[in-house]
């Protein structure tokens, strides 16, 4: 090469090079502008996926109580307690733990494979790389 590049910016220039199709870069058609109009319909649609997700929580959180209240109510609506139901009221309890549990969105612990990316601004090869290949 007659001019000079820092080396790790050799890739970036060899792949301009590659994704070159003969014109002029400096030559680009103009993007028109996107105008997006707002639809009645589009508030209703949203309106109605906030309902929804609202309904689910409040029938979860509903399940869950039933889980734990019927058994209690069988519990105490018989003469006595017996075995079978001191266990459907410890499992209802159990089950409605669950239930509870899993509403609660947990902290995702994903590292991302790689080196660490930085300011890449700061990079030289970076700072100085045009569009247009040097002459």
């Amino acid at each position: 090469m007659a001019h000079s590049l820092p080396e790790p910016c050799a890739f970036l220039y060899l792949r301009f090079l590659g994704e070159q199709s003969g014109r002029d870069n400096d030559a680009r058609m103009p993007v028109p502008a996107v105008t997006i109009r707002p639809r009645r319909s589009m508030v209703l649609v949203a309106l109605f996926s906030i309902a929804m997700v609202i309904l689910s929580y409040v029938f979860v959180l509903a399940l869950a109580a039933l889980c734990v209240f019927l058994p209690y109510w069988l519990m105490t609506s018989t003469e006595s307690a017996n075995g079978q139901l001191v266990l459907l009221f410890l499992f209802g309890i159990a089950i409605a733990g669950a239930i509870l549990w899993s509403l609660f969105p947990r902290p995702d612990k994903f590292k991302a494979p790689g080196p660490v990316l930085e300011n890449l601004s700061s990079r030289v090869c970076l700072r100085n790389w045009r569009m247009s290949p040097p002459p």
